[in-house]
């Protein structure tokens, strides 16, 4: 497939935007996009599927053109035929980055946190580098910043699940008189979430 690619998006979240522009030609069938978190990624592939509009230029492939904003022209998604896959985050779209954080560590959401819950917030946005966006919505972020986002909030929901699923297996050895047939392993998820 040859692909010709000349296209600028400006984003724009309160306080701060982020300009993605993206120019390359390939005739390869398998191309990759690799960079930093938050490069702009996953913008470009939303652009290349047709499921985000950019702001300025072309995209055309095997010589139709999908997108001009010269001559006006943008392809729909289904008639550009491209497999998209998203990515699947979990994430409540009406609360911010920090307020999705604070769902892991409370079991009633949304309340007021204890000064220590608040605390393992603070340290889980500075490890996962969230900072920045605690104010931000899931919409307002990155691809990556919504997986490292997801990952936090997932490890402590994971860790529970687990946790209960063993005393569930433990409850019913005990209830059937049979021992586990080896040792458990500690839990790394567990341990991860443990250091927060």
């Amino acid at each position: 497939m040859r692909l010709d690619v000349d296209i600028q998006k400006r984003v724009t979240a309160p306080g701060r935007s982020f300009d993605v522009a993206v120019h390359f030609a390939t005739d390869t069938h398998r191309l990759a996009l690799y960079g930093p978190s938050g490069a702009g990624k996953t913008l470009t592939l939303q652009m290349l599927a047709g499921l985000l509009r950019p702001d300025a230029g072309r995209i055309v492939a095997d010589g139709v053109t999908w997108f001009d904003a010269k001559a006006g022209i943008d392809v729909p998604p289904r008639g550009r035929r491209v497999g998209y896959v998203f990515q699947d985050y979990a994430l409540f779209p009406h609360w911010t980055v920090e307020q999705n954080l604070g769902a892991a560590f409370a079991r009633a959401w949304p309340r007021r946190l204890s000064t220590a819950k608040q605390m393992r917030i603070e340290r889980a946005l500075a490890s996962f580098e969230l900072t920045e966006i605690r104010d931000s919505y899931p919409a307002q972020v990155s691809g990556g910043q919504r997986q490292r986002h997801r990952g936090r909030t997932g490890v402590r929901r994971t860790a529970a699940r687990a946790h209960a699923g063993r005393a569930v297996r433990r409850a019913r050895r005990d209830a059937a008189g049979t021992a586990p047939r080896r040792a458990p392993l500690p839990s790394r998820r567990a341990t991860t979430y443990r250091s927060f």
